[in-house]
């Protein structure tokens, strides 16, 4: 044995080397914030416990294009539920910003490609407002606003999830069904 690790001891060492260094590494990866996170994921302390909170500024002024409507709709729903946050919502903001879309859709105008797109954003909004606190209404806006940056604004994205009646629509039957189900018709 100890002409084996006369011989090979260079060997020996650097193996050794790469178990520690791999130990390590693991180690950090789990214990290290980051390296929870995946494309900005928000991290959570631990399972169970409360999000750290994500503020979010709501723009005052309503928007003034359908491209910024958009585009301002999508980046919020992501800043406040993207990543897991639609588990800790916070309904004010929700509010306030439903109340936003509400406003800025009567701006902005009809747009005839957009009209049934932009209908479903304002019955989701109106839910809001109206103090209905379901989840579904805030991941189908949010849903609808994705797949509309992507269609309209070319927002580069791997995923679709076709609800929107301006793209191809495949799936715009489970926002329509959400709707009704909620209106009472």
């Amino acid at each position: 044995m100890g002409l084996f690790v006369k011989r090979y001891w260079v060997l020996f060492t650097f193996c050794l080397c790469l178990v520690v260094a791999a130990s390590v590494w693991v180690i950090a990866i789990k214990t290290e914030p980051f390296g929870n996170q995946v494309k900005g994921q928000a991290v959570l302390a631990s399972q169970g416990e409360k999000m750290i909170e994500n503020q979010v500024e709501i723009a005052s002024e309503p928007f003034v294009s359908h491209s910024e409507f958009i585009q301002k709709g999508h980046q919020f729903y992501n800043d406040t539920t993207g990543w897991g946050r639609i588990e800790a919502l916070n309904w004010e903001d929700q509010q306030k910003f439903a109340q936003l879309l509400l406003i800025s859709l009567n701006e902005i105008g009809e747009k005839e490609s957009l009209q049934k797109d932009l209908i479903h954003i304002q019955s989701l909004a109106t839910f809001i407002v109206e103090n209905n606190k379901e989840k579904e209404h805030i991941l189908f806006l949010h849903r609808i606003f994705h797949d509309l940056d992507i269609d309209v604004n070319q927002y580069e994205h791997e995923d679709y999830f076709d609800i929107t009646k301006y793209g191809e629509g495949n799936k715009m039957k489970e926002v329509v069904k959400h709707i009704e189900s909620n209106s009472g018709l």
